[in-house]
C-alpha cells in the first residue's frame, strides 16, 4: 500500500510540472498574435474623409470624379456641393466654420482599417518578449477614399513588441501612445 502511495504521489507530481510547463508556453499562437495587435491597436477602425472648400489639395479630386461641386471661383477656397453621386457617401455637411475656416466641411465615408494577417513572430525567451510583425490593410473602401488616395489598396506593414508579465501580454515597443497615435503612426506615415 506504501508502494501504490508512493507512485501515485509521484505521477501526480509528474503530472503537475508536465501541466504547468505546458502551460506556461511562452511563444504566441497567430491567432492569439492577432488578438494583441487588434488590442493594441482597436482595430477595426472606421476613417471618415473630412474634405473642406479651403482644401485646395482634396476638394478638386473629388470634384472632378464627380462627387462635389464648386459654385464659382475657388482659386482659394469655397463652400462646397455634394452632387448626387456623391450624396451617397456624405455623412454631415458641417456649415461654415468662421476664420479661418470660412468654408463648410463635408464628412464622407472612408474605409475601415483592418489587419490583414501577422507575417512573423520572434520569440526572445531570456528577455519575454516577442516581436510581431504584420500588416494592415483598407476594407470597405468607397468611392470617394478611391479618389482621394492614390495607394489606398496598398498594406501597411510593422510590427509590434509585447511583453509577457504575470497578468499576460503587454504592449512594449511604444507603449506611452494611444491605440489611436499607434495606429497614425502605421497607416498615415506610409500614406502617399
Amino acid at each position: 500500500m506504501k508502494k501504490v502511495n508512493t507512485i501515485l504521489k509521484m505521477t501526480a507530481l509528474i503530472l503537475t510540472v508536465i501541466t504547468s510547463t505546458g502551460c506556461n508556453n511562452f511563444t504566441p499562437t497567430n491567432e492569439e498574435a492577432k488578438e494583441l495587435i487588434t488590442i493594441a491597436l482597436g482595430l477595426p477602425k472606421n476613417v471618415t474623409e473630412n474634405v473642406t472648400g479651403a482644401d485646395v489639395f482634396k476638394w478638386p479630386k473629388l470634384r472632378d470624379a464627380g462627387f462635389i461641386y464648386d459654385p464659382g471661383n475657388c482659386s482659394f477656397g469655397c463652400d462646397l456641393q455634394v452632387t448626387v453621386k456623391g450624396e451617397q457617401y456624405l455623412l454631415k455637411d458641417v456649415g461654415e466654420g468662421g476664420y479661418p475656416m470660412e468654408y463648410n466641411t463635408l464628412i464622407f465615408q472612408g474605409y475601415r482599417i483592418d489587419l490583414g494577417d501577422v507575417t512573423g513572430i520572434a520569440v526572445d525567451k531570456k528577455q519575454q518578449i516577442v516581436l510581431i510583425r504584420f500588416y494592415l490593410k483598407a476594407t470597405n473602401i468607397t468611392p470617394i477614399s478611391e479618389a482621394l488616395h492614390d495607394n489606398i489598396n496598398t498594406v501597411r506593414n510593422s510590427e509590434l513588441i509585447f511583453k509577457k508579465f504575470n497578468n499576460g501580454w503587454q504592449l512594449a515597443s511604444e507603449n506611452n501612445k494611444s491605440k489611436d497615435d499607434l495606429l497614425r503612426n502605421i497607416w498615415w506615415s506610409q500614406d502617399e
